[in-house]
């Protein structure tokens, strides 16, 4: 294989490339594998989403996160926010959902950092804020989607 073209678009700091073989073909895109991955992920828990009003507004969280990427972390803390609201507390969330302490923490470290200019509080930077790098962004959302899927467990 002959690799002829490379389309790179960088968006909010963040790297998306494609990489097609001579006759056109694409042989990786990292950004549509990325979107693959998480419309399985809704699609796999859609059907309990008619159970769980809960549910529903942790995917609608996850989505608007998805599509809204200046917003992103202001999004993804809305599911650790509707959990503990939901299960009235964080202590009581993480036991409810079998969370260690800093499982349940993962996502508050990112999202509440002052410094990252899609973060909750980024207006609390001393300096001018920073793009968040894809490894912040790659842990609050597993860590998003750690919280949506123990929830779904609960949800028969």
């Amino acid at each position: 294989m002959f690799v002829v073209g490379v389309e790179a678009k960088v968006s909010l700091g963040r790297v998306d490339f494609r990489i097609t073989d001579a006759g056109g073909n694409i042989v990786e895109d990292t950004k549509g594998a990325r979107l693959e991955l998480q419309r399985d992920f809704v699609n796999r828990l859609a059907p309990k989403t008619s159970r769980s009003h809960v549910l529903r507004k942790l995917l609608a969280s996850y989505v608007a996160a998805v599509r809204d990427q200046a917003n992103e972390l202001v999004h993804l803390f809305e599911i650790r926010d509707a959990l503990q609201a939901h299960f009235k507390g964080a202590q009581r969330a993480q036991q409810a959902l079998r969370l260690s302490k800093s499982e349940w923490e993962v996502l508050g470290r990112v999202a509440n950092d002052g410094d990252l200019v899609e973060g909750r509080h980024r207006g609390l930077a001393l300096g001018s804020p920073r793009q968040a790098t894809e490894a912040e962004l790659a842990r609050a959302r597993a860590s998003a989607l750690l919280l949506i899927d123990r929830f779904a467990e609960t949800v028969v």
